[in-house]
């Protein structure tokens, strides 16, 4: 059976480190999704598209480290990348300039 024969199917049993999907917990029943960046070609540009949405919507840590996370990948290429992706590289580049150049705050 080929990877294309077969459409959404549990194939992880996945579990927080901070255990808040235990019974009574805020993801308790959560519908979760693995990217697998060293064999699912379709893996990287996704994370990437992700990252894009979490830069326009004010998450620009979490953009920025998947961003690197995927740049960090052996099997990363440069076909990967879409406009918006390129945007959201440039994004992550511009972020890390800033938070070098940003004295910290007080309380930091």
């Amino acid at each position: 059976m080929s990877n294309k024969s077969t459409g959404w199917i549990q194939k992880y049993n996945i579990d927080r480190v901070d255990g808040t999907d235990g019974f009574g917990g805020k993801h308790c029943g959560c519908d979760l999704f693995v990217l697998d960046f060293t064999h699912d070609p379709i893996a990287m540009p996704a994370a990437l598209e992700y990252a894009f949405l979490a830069f326009e919507r004010g998450y620009c840590l979490l953009a920025r480290d998947m961003v690197r996370r995927v740049q960090a990948s052996p099997n990363f290429h440069p076909e990967f990348i879409s406009k918006r992706h390129e945007w959201a590289i440039e994004r992550a580049d511009i972020f890390d300039r800033e938070q070098a150049t940003t004295p910290p705050q007080e309380g930091e």
